[in-house]
């Protein structure tokens, strides 16, 4: 059985996302090409490495950020360690929510004085 092959027009197209993006996430090893083509060696992608780019996006929409999308992938055989890194995200979104909430509040006090 054939693999289905992508280019990367068609994962970009799929994932909206750009050439850029999936270009630099070859560059630092998290998302690898299943293979390489023609003289240009243009890039080439099955469904596994698309499986690991739609990880890599939910991981983006989470808020992690590439180097602990790295360290998320890295741990993969852990759950627990992985379990210990989203716990610590969230706790850095949450610390994120309430300084901004805080400045807002600042915010509304200086307009209101003026």
């Amino acid at each position: 059985m054939d693999k289905k092959i992508y280019t990367v027009k068609e994962v970009c197209e799929k994932y909206s996302i750009t050439r850029k993006t999936l270009f630099y996430y070859d560059r630092i090893g998290l998302l690898k090409p299943y293979s390489r083509s023609g003289t240009q060696q243009h890039k080439m992608y099955t469904e596994d490495e698309l499986a690991v780019l739609e990880r890599i996006i939910r991981l983006r929409r989470c808020g992690l950020s590439i180097s602990e999308i790295i360290s998320f992938m890295h741990c993969s055989s852990n759950p627990d360690k992985q379990k210990e890194l989203l716990e610590k995200v969230m706790n850095r979104l949450l610390n994120d929510e309430k300084m901004k909430k805080t400045q807002i509040e600042n915010l509304n006090d200086l307009m209101s004085k003026l």
